[in-house]
């Protein structure tokens, strides 16, 4: 949908601009629903609602540039305005959702480690164990 939206920039006909912009915001769209259907398929993981939350505002953000694309095009607000709107945008999301990643990483890491001291408690017991009835 990338394509039909450059190529909605660059031509001249009215027709292919329109059909363009139907196909690229009809491409946004599929793309959001196949996101948010891949990530109900993982609802049983840990931290689920986490990272479903990191989906939804994802297609909340390019909800956004979606916005700001059809303000700049119907010509609403200015080329620097839109290219400040995305810079913002783009600076937002990038730093919230590494910020997101970095904990739920942190916590997947924490709760694997975790099962690593439980397991290596339990074996430790065990030998203990057998120690003791030698």
């Amino acid at each position: 949908f990338d394509w039909a939206a450059w190529v909605m920039e660059v031509t001249l006909s009215a027709p292919v601009y329109w059909s363009m912009m139907l196909l690229s915001f009809s491409g946004a769209v599929i793309v959001s629903a196949d996101q948010l259907q891949l990530a109900y398929h993982h609802r049983g993981d840990e931290l689920f609602s986490w990272k479903f939350a990191i989906v939804i505002y994802e297609i909340f953000a390019f909800t956004l540039y979606g916005a700001f694309f059809l303000l700049g095009r119907f010509g609403l607000v200015d080329s620097i305005s839109e290219q400040c709107l995305y810079a913002y945008t783009d600076a937002t999301v990038k730093v919230f959702q590494g910020a997101l990643i970095a904990m739920l990483r942190s916590r997947e890491d924490l709760g694997m480690i975790r099962g690593w001291w439980v397991a290596a408690l339990s074996a430790t017991k065990d030998l203990e164990y057998l120690i003791s009835r030698a």
